[in-house]
């Protein structure tokens, strides 16, 4: 018999009725603790999926910075892009001078 957490959880309690009683406070124990890590993890999985999805959102937009800043200097190189960067912030700088 395979059950759930959340069916294992509750058949606990309800055996931990039969036992004595030092074994019966265990076994409550035991089965709230397991509770309170399966809501833990559960909560972690989803902040995990929403971290995944806004750094999927980030590469993918920063490929399409990537990608429009090769069309505005005519370049397929990287490189070449981070060399115009650098012209723009010196002449930038040489302005406010």
């Amino acid at each position: 018999m395979r059950l759930t957490t959340k069916q294992l959880i509750a058949s606990a309690h309800q055996a931990a009725r039969y036992l004595p009683l030092a074994s019966c406070q265990l076994m409550r124990e035991l089965a709230t603790r397991l509770d309170v890590t399966r809501v833990a993890l559960s909560e972690s999985l989803e902040q995990q999926k929403v971290l995944m999805a806004e750094r999927d959102s980030a590469i993918a937009y920063e490929k399409l910075w990537e990608s429009e800043m090769k069309k505005a200097i005519g370049t397929e190189n990287v490189d070449d892009v981070v060399m115009a960067i650098e012209k723009l912030k010196a002449q930038a700088r040489r302005v406010q001078v």
